[in-house]
């Protein structure tokens, strides 16, 4: 007999032993999702490698790159809800929706691209997020900074045990409160920040150094996701 493809999407609907339960959806945890996967660590360095370009061009690059974000994820998300609909799913890995739309041969080439990628920015998230970590822990024990690669392990086991270890809800909720503290910090830089403008840099524009500041903003600005779920 032959499959038949669904024609609506599944609902949040989960087997419970003899009984079939609704998992609601949180709108909040979605949108920190999200924004917490979209704003990373280039953000940091947007400042510094924008600087030289002058406030006019780098505004126009970064809304367009924006925009081209914006553009590629509403068609990701177009494409991942007709593969939910299609294979009757709740939810589709990217791979596979990369797979299914342009074939094994461009599939390998995504998986190759995707890990070499992810593998950086894991490296890079480690290396960063451990040192910070183990600073502010010698800082506040008062001991001699401890060696690089232990604020590595110490940073990988903590936090790869919590994802791991951890319930759905409560990650959710951890990555929401992260999320507050980045939006909290941003909106404080801002405030501390206001008392240095200096209305003379709004009259520089160097149009042809703009173009190194294209690699951390499109680091910065693009979300990482590996699968799409089926909304509740």
């Amino acid at each position: 007999m032959s499959h038949q493809p669904e024609s609506r999407l599944f609902s949040r609907l989960e087997i419970d032993g003899n009984k079939l339960t609704h998992q609601p959806g949180s709108v909040l945890g979605s949108t920190a999702l999200v924004a917490g996967t979209t704003v990373g660590a280039g953000i940091l360095a947007l400042p510094a490698v924008t600087m030289p370009s002058g406030i006019v061009p780098s505004t126009v690059l970064l809304i367009a790159i924006w925009l081209y974000a914006l553009i590629c994820g509403l068609l990701i998300a177009e494409v991942s809800l007709n593969s939910i609909r299609l294979e009757g799913r709740l939810s589709v890995g990217f791979l596979a929706m990369v797979e299914s739309t342009l074939g094994k041969l461009g599939a390998r080439i995504a998986g190759g691209a995707y890990l070499f990628l992810h593998y950086a920015l894991l490296v890079a998230y480690v290396t960063q997020g451990g040192e910070i970590l183990i600073s502010a822990i010698a800082q506040f024990w008062g001991i001699s900074t401890p060696p690089t690669w232990l604020g590595g392990t110490v940073f990988t086991l903590l936090f790869g045990s919590i994802l791991y270890f951890g319930r759905e809800k409560f990650v959710e909720k951890l990555n929401s409160a992260f999320v507050a503290i980045v939006i909290t910090s941003f909106f404080g830089l801002l405030f501390l920040a206001a008392g240095q403008v200096k209305s003379g840099q709004f009259l520089v524009q160097d149009w042809g150094a703009v173009g190194s500041a294209v690699s951390v903003m499109l680091v910065a600005l693009f979300y990482r996701k590996t699968g799409f779920k089926a909304p509740p």
